[in-house]
């Protein structure tokens, strides 16, 4: 289960990259465009475009492990969730709305540190998007220093 504090960090202007394995075993990413925090703390909801990540979402079910990297692209601030797969889905509207509601909030951020509004499009699509839902076990620091790798203590 999340905190308070990490689940609005995680639903924040941050971009998320979502690690698991390929249907041949082999590591495999996805840019995630949104996520969406469960009310209880207990379960996230990713938002991934399978045209341009089927690889990482197509071997994926019940169970698996996966673990979800997010990044505040401003300083570097970072944390790492690891947790179950507990469903995946076709997104519904209200979880495209989502989606687009966070690709809008990223692109102004990177434009306000520089990136070119021409450029976001290609990441921040929600084209054919799945919604992938994982129980988060396990919270990480990853933001560069000394504490990298480091337990949260925010994930049950």
């Amino acid at each position: 289960m999340l905190d308070q504090t990490l689940a609005a960090f995680l639903q924040g202007p941050v971009m998320m990259i979502l690690g698991t394995r390929d249907a041949r075993g082999l590591p495999a990413v996805a840019r995630v465009v949104g996520a969406r925090v469960s009310a209880d703390l207990a379960l996230v909801d990713l938002f991934v475009p399978t045209l341009q990540w089927n690889s990482a979402v197509e071997a994926l079910g019940p169970g698996d492990p996966v673990a979800l990297t997010f990044c505040q692209p401003a300083d570097y601030r970072a944390y790492q969730l690891k947790g179950p797969v507990r469903s995946l889905a076709l997104a519904g509207e209200a979880d495209l709305a989502a989606s687009q509601t966070y690709a809008a909030m990223m692109r102004r951020v990177l434009v306000e540190l520089g990136v070119q509004p021409a450029q976001t499009p290609f990441w921040l699509t929600s084209e054919a998007l799945v919604r992938i839902t994982f129980a988060p076990d396990a919270a990480f620091t990853q933001t560069p220093g000394p504490s990298a790798g480091s337990a949260t203590g925010s994930a049950a």
